[in-house]
């Protein structure tokens, strides 16, 4: 009896040992061409399914997986070309437009209802430029562009991009709150500029009154968060899954301004994955709106080493900024806008 059982225990062993075998090697094409299936994006179209050597059901279906992929590579490939020839040819009659307005403009006597519409046409004209020269970019993005990165302090890009948009944002008080004089990250500091650029710029089209820009490190010290937050007239819930897709727009009052393409937000999400940080947004309505950027600090030891040495000149800077200003009161509001160290 013993012997009976062994003898079965051994050929269940065995049985279940030669289905495990054999499933496995039924399932090994389909395991590929999923694995292969699953590397497939948006952003790489590229990759393609292997073939199997047997002639059967599952070569058929990696034979038409592949030519799928090729269809659709070449209809994102010809959508693209599209985009980027058509906003290259589009730069130079809108420049001629801008530039003849500005002429008549200048240059002319033109009637009252002249000028209006002169000053409409060149403000549309200019608008136009900006989403060519979006578009243009988002080509770029599409076409696998890459941005070149070195090291630099982030807190120098914020203070450059408060310095540009502050005096020309008229009635929106833009402020600085930042906990650290020294920051690096590896990134492009023109790009990183653009980031802050498009997120203010997002909350004065929104008709904020007070934008706060703030920089700050994570608890782990590992990351770096750069928070724009605006006391605009907030977003609906459902809007916010869609913010950042390509030509969306917030209906109401989020775009009481009315002069944005719907692309600022898309590129400012392809520029921060350039610099492998995120992007995300938190708003309600009536209560304001604020972008979180996470980049990834350069190195964290060096980071503190840094700052340990900024502030041990902090001082010297403050002084030289406080000679250098004029001793007379400067009642611009957008002059008032002052970075803060906390």
């Amino acid at each position: 009896l013993r012997l009976l059982l062994r003898t079965i225990l051994i050929a269940f062993l065995v049985f279940g040992a030669g289905v495990w075998l054999l499933s496995y090697r039924v399932l090994l094409p389909v395991k590929r061409v999923t694995h292969a299936a699953s590397q497939v994006t948006g952003l790489d179209l590229s990759q393609r399914v292997p073939i199997p050597k047997a002639n059967d059901e599952m070569r058929e279906l990696s034979v038409t997986v592949n030519n799928m992929l090729d269809r659709l590579q070449e209809s994102f490939e010809t959508q693209r070309r599209f985009t980027a020839d058509a906003s290259h040819e589009l730069r130079t009659p809108v420049t001629a437009i801008v530039g003849h307005a500005n002429y008549l403009l200048r240059r002319t006597k033109p009637s009252e209802e002249q000028v209006d519409s002169l000053t409409v046409i060149r403000r549309e004209a200019e608008r136009m430029a900006k989403l060519v020269n979006d578009l243009l970019e988002l080509a770029r993005a599409d076409a696998g562009f890459a941005i070149k990165r070195e090291p630099m302090n982030i807190i120098e890009v914020v203070e450059a991009a408060h310095k540009a948009i502050a005096p020309v944002a008229t009635g929106t008080n833009i402020s600085l709150s930042m906990k650290e004089p020294l920051i690096e990250v590896s990134g492009d500091s023109s790009r990183l500029k653009q980031v802050i650029l498009n997120l203010i710029q997002n909350a004065v089209n929104a008709g904020s009154k007070n934008v706060t820009v703030s920089v700050y490190l994570d608890k782990n010290k590992q990351d770096v968060n750069l928070e724009v937050l605006d006391d605009g007239p907030g977003m609906p819930a459902e809007a916010l899954p869609h913010i950042f897709d390509r030509f969306y727009r917030v209906d109401g009052a989020r775009s009481t301004r009315g002069n944005g393409s719907g692309l600022g937000l898309a590129i400012v999400k392809w520029i921060v994955q350039q610099h492998e940080g995120t992007v995300a947004v938190e708003s309600k309505l009536g209560e304001g709106t604020v972008f979180t950027v996470v980049l990834p600090l350069l190195n964290p030891r060096q980071t503190e080493m840094g700052n340990f040495l900024a502030q041990t000149f902090a001082g010297v800077r403050q002084t030289v900024q406080s000679e250098l200003k004029p001793s007379k009161e400067n009642k611009d509001p957008k002059e008032q806008s002052k970075t803060v160290y906390r």
